[in-house]
C-alpha cells in the first residue's frame, strides 16, 4: 500500500516503534501535518500539509492522532474516499499486528463455551453489567470468556480468581471477518454495548450474537461517524439485539427504529444480605462515576451548596470515581466543591473498597442529565440505601418516588437540595423505604432472576440464528 500518516505529535510518538516497524512492509510517503510548515522533515520522512499531501497519488491514510473522527471528516469534506481513512487499530489489524493475550482457567465446568466481548473492561457501568452477567453464567456452569480491547489490572486480577478467562485482542473492532473465524470455538457471543457494532455485524458470520445495548444519546454519533458503514441496520439481520432499559431502546431506535427485541436488565451479585452500616454521625450522601457533564457533579455541588448550613455541618458529601481530568468540566467541579468543606473527593474505588465506602454512605444520589439504568441505584437498592435518582436516569420502571427511593427533575438542584433536606432532618423516617429498596433489588437485579432471562434470551438467539436472516 501507498500510506501517509496523518499526524506526529503525542499520539503518533507513544506508539512509533510499532508504527515504523509496520510501514516497512508499505510504501510509506510520508507524514500529514498542520504544522508541517514548522516541521518539513520527521523520523526520515517527508512532512505534508494536508492539501500537498491529497494532490499525491495514495491507497491510506492512516490517521495518527487521538482526533480520528474530527480528521476524518475534514478529509471527506476535502473528497478522500472513505475506505482510505484508517483509524490507528484499523492498520494495525490490517497489517496482521493483533496482539493476543489470555489469562485465567475455566477449572472443572463442562458447559457450554459463552464469549463475552466488549472495548474496554474496566470500573464503569457497561463493563461491571458484563463481568456481573459472567459471574452468573459460570454460576450455571457455563464456560465464559471476556475479551476486551483494553483491561484494568485490578480488575482482571478480581475476575481471574473465578473459573473465567479473558482475551485481550487490543484490535477486535477492527479485525476482518476472517480474522474472527477463532469465534467458531465458542457456542454464542454476547457483544456487549453500541460501539461493539462492527464486532457484532462481523461475529454473526460465524456464531449466534445477543446484541446487549446500555448507552445514552451522545454515544451514538461519534460511533456513527467512525463506522458509517453501520448505519444500514440491514446488517443487523442475523443479530437478536436486547436492551438494558426502555431509554436504552429508545436511543437505539431513534436511529433504528424497531430493531430491538428484548429488555434485558443487568444483575448484581447479592453482598447485601448480611450487611452491617457502621455508625456514623453525619448522613452521607455519595454520588459515584467518573467525573464528567452527564454525571452532573455540578448539580450535587449546586444542591449542597443550596442547603442551610447547619444541615451541611450534619452531613458529607462524596464525590466517588476519577476527578482529575484536564477538561474545562471537571476543573468547574473541583473548583465548586473546593468551596464547601464537607464535600470530598474519594477516587476511584474496586469492588472491595466501594463495598467497604457503602458501610458509611447513607444516600446514593443520581443526578445524571442521562443514564439507561445506572448501576449504582441498584448497588444502593442492594445494600438498603436510599436512592436519590433524575427523571433522565432510565429509572421509571423500577423508583416509585417516595416509596423505594426518590426521583427529582433533571437538572434541578433545588428539587435534589429539598429532597437532601428532608433526610438530614430525619433520616430516621426512612426505614421503610430502605426495606422497600432491598425489595425491589431482589425483584429486579438478583443473579438468579438474571441468568434466567439471560438463558432464554440467549436459547432464542441461536434459534433465530440458525433459522436464517429475519429482517
Amino acid at each position: 500500500m501507498r500510506i501517509f500518516f496523518y499526524g506526529i505529535g503525542r499520539f503518533y510518538q507513544k506508539r512509533r516503534e510499532t508504527l515504523f516497524s509496520l510501514r516497512q512492509g508499505d510504501t510509506f510517503l510520508g507524514f500529514i501535518d498542520k504544522r508541517a510548515a514548522e516541521c518539513r522533515t520527521f523520523d526520515g520522512a517527508h512532512v505534508y500539509l494536508p492539501e500537498e499531501a491529497l494532490q499525491e497519488v495514495f491507497d491510506a491514510i492512516v490517521v495518527t492522532n487521538a482526533s480520528f473522527c474530527e480528521i476524518k471528516n475534514e478529509l471527506r469534506q476535502q473528497g478522500v474516499a472513505e475506505e482510505k481513512i484508517l483509524i490507528y487499530k484499523a492498520y494495525l489489524a490490517i497489517k496482521g499486528a493483533v496482539e493476543r493475550r489470555e489469562y485465567g482457567e475455566f477449572g472443572n465446568l463442562q458447559g457450554k463455551k459463552i464469549l463475552l466481548a466488549m472495548p474496554s473492561l474496566g470500573y464503569h457501568g457497561g463493563a461491571i453489567a458484563l463481568v456481573h452477567a459472567a459471574l452468573a453464567l459460570q454460576g450455571k456452569g457455563y464456560r465464559v470468556t471476556l475479551i476486551s480491547e483494553t483491561i484494568d489490572k485490578r480488575l482482571l486480577r478480581e475476575i481471574v480468581k473465578y473459573p473465567i478467562k479473558v482475551i485481550d485482542i487490543s484490535t477486535i473492532r477492527y479485525v476482518s471477518v476472517a480474522q474472527l473465524a477463532f469465534l467458531q470455538a465458542y457456542d454464542i457471543i454476547v457483544a456487549n454495548v453500541f460501539p461493539m457494532v462492527r464486532f457484532a455485524i462481523r461475529a454473526a458470520h460465524w456464531r449466534p450474537v445477543l446484541w446487549w445495548l446500555h448507552e445514552c444519546q451522545d454515544v451514538y454519533p461519534e460511533i456513527l461517524d467512525e463506522f458509517t458503514e453501520t448505519k444500514d441496520d440491514r446488517l443487523f439481520s442475523h443479530l437478536r439485539i436486547a436492551a438494558v432499559s426502555k431509554r436504552a431502546q429508545a436511543n437505539f431506535e431513534h436511529y433504528y427504529p424497531g430493531r430491538v427485541d428484548t429488555i434485558l436488565p443487568y444483575c448484581l451479585p447479592n453482598r447485601g444480605q448480611d450487611f452491617r452500616n457502621e455508625p456514623h454521625e453525619s448522613v452521607t450522601f455519595a454520588i459515584i462515576g467518573g467525573v464528567c457533564k452527564r454525571k452532573a457533579q455540578d448539580v450535587f455541588l449546586q444542591a449542597v451548596a443550596l442547603l442551610p448550613q447547619q444541615l451541611r455541618e450534619k452531613a458529607e458529601f462524596r464525590i466517588i470515581g476519577s476527578s482529575d481530568g484536564e477538561d474545562a468540566y471537571s476543573a468547574a467541579v473541583r473548583e465548586a466543591a473546593a468551596k464547601e468543606p464537607r464535600v470530598r473527593f474519594c477516587g476511584v474505588l474496586n469492588r472491595v473498597e466501594m463495598r467497604e465506602a457503602f458501610r458509611t454512605i447513607d444516600v446514593v444520589v443520581c443526578a445524571s442529565r442521562e443514564e439507561c439504568l445506572p448501576t449504582t441505584m441498584a448497588e444502593g437498592m442492594m445494600y438498603r440505601k436510599i436512592c436519590i435518582a433524575t427523571d433522565a436516569s432510565g429509572m421509571d420502571d423500577v423508583i416509585k418516588s417516595g416509596e423505594n427511593g426518590f426521583v427529582v427533575p433533571v437538572e434541578d438542584a433545588e428539587a435534589l437540595a429539598g429532597c437532601m433536606a428532608g433526610i438530614i432532618e430525619q433520616p430516621e423516617r426512612y426505614a421503610d423505604m430502605r426495606a422497600a429498596a432491598r425489595r425491589t433489588y431482589e425483584e429486579y437485579f438478583t443473579p438468579k432472576i438474571f441468568a434466567a432471562r439471560l438463558k432464554a434470551e440467549l436459547e432464542k438467539t441461536v434459534k433465530s440464528w440458525k433459522e436464517g436472516p429475519c429482517g
